[in-house]
């Protein structure tokens, strides 16, 4: 099982939520934490910590296969 897939599966599950609320109160959050997570990956910091985590995933499957 991929560990990188309980983020996703986190998010599949949440977004149906957040736009139900953002069409309920008439908002627009999802948006806005987009734009957030958007701007949060450009700076560098975050970048290498996003492809030090993907590349220990890949390690870890790999090892975990052999």
């Amino acid at each position: 099982m991929n560990p990188l897939g309980f983020i996703a599966l986190t998010f599949v599950f949440i977004t149906p939520f957040v736009i139900a609320w953002d069409l309920l109160k008439k908002r627009n959050d999802l948006q806005k934490l987009y734009l957030f997570f958007e701007l949060k990956l450009k700076e560098p910091k975050y970048i290498t910590i996003t492809l030090i985590l993907i590349i220990a995933n890949w390690i870890w499957n790999f090892i975990k296969h052999n």
